[in-house]
């Protein structure tokens, strides 16, 4: 209770005050990018530059490329799915998660923040771990393993308060959930990256991410309509339940797959370092 209390003090500043603090998260974030070297580019002609309607014909053709790419390629196949299933869920538990927290959980808004900041914490610590010890174990392994290990964490999260009434479960669940979030997460990435060259990666990148926006507005728009329908825990278990089947499916699909090899460019950096 007195954790709750000091939560919400430090809430006092009001929504103007969280507003102003995300707004400066993202400009440090914008900080951070822009320091990074970037790779030479040819300079474009100024036709190219005045253009719109090549340059909208140029994004849709690099855009097909990279669902071809995503399509003919198995891992990249495997993921485009995984992120499909997983994306949806997404949508929903970023449409039923406050919902949960205050109707099920029967807790304060000080909580719900108090939960959101131990997910980060989580993440964190699952990123440094990740960090640690990812380049010692195999991508499409550790990709599938880990998404079920997620999936799972989530589905206790959503059934606990069926036989427990208290938040410090949740609290210490999502801690524990952002090891194998930061795991899937990770690992998906090396796997994207291995798996294209420098002049594929921006396309693959592009049609996955929008195979991911469809997603998460088809997963958001369904729980609004379902969670009252049929209530907020079953379609919040749905979402647990698509974790655990897209990792399994990761693990089926990808089992005989070989170790991800770097990507040419790679490879010819390494050998021009030696």
């Amino acid at each position: 209770m007195a954790v709750t209390q000091y939560s919400q003090q430090m809430l006092a500043g009001g929504i103007g005050l969280l507003a102003l603090l995300d707004c400066m998260s993202f400009v440090a974030s914008a900080a951070l990018v822009a320091a990074i070297p970037a790779s030479p580019r040819t300079e474009r002609t100024p036709a190219a530059r005045t253009d719109l309607s090549a340059r909208i014909t140029r994004l849709r053709t690099d855009w097909r490329d990279g669902i071809r790419l995503c399509l003919r390629r198995r891992v990249l196949r495997t993921i485009a799915v995984f992120l499909l299933i997983t994306s949806v869920g997404e949508g929903v538990m970023s449409t039923l998660f406050a919902p949960f927290v205050r109707s099920v959980l029967h807790a304060s808004a000080g909580t719900y923040g108090l939960i959101s900041a131990a997910q980060a914490i989580g993440g964190i610590g699952g990123g440094l771990l990740a960090a640690s010890i990812g380049n010692r174990l195999r991508a499409t392994r550790t990709m599938g393993r880990a998404a079920v290990a997620f999936g799972l964490i989530d589905l206790a999260v959503f059934l606990y308060p069926g036989g427990y009434a208290a938040t410090w479960p949740a609290m210490v669940l999502m801690i524990v959930v952002g090891v194998p979030g930061a795991l899937t997460v990770t690992s998906m990435t090396t796997l994207l990256q291995r798996q294209t060259a420098d002049s594929q990666r921006g396309r693959v990148f592009g049609a996955l991410s929008a195979v991911e926006g469809i997603a998460v507005v088809a997963g958001t728009s369904a729980a609004g309509f379902l969670g009252r329908t049929l209530g907020i825990v079953p379609i919040l278990v749905a979402q647990g339940v698509g974790y655990v089947l897209a990792g399994t499916l990761v693990v089926m699909l990808l089992r005989h797959a070989p170790p991800p090899r770097p990507a040419p460019e790679i490879r010819a950096h390494r050998a021009a370092a030696r």
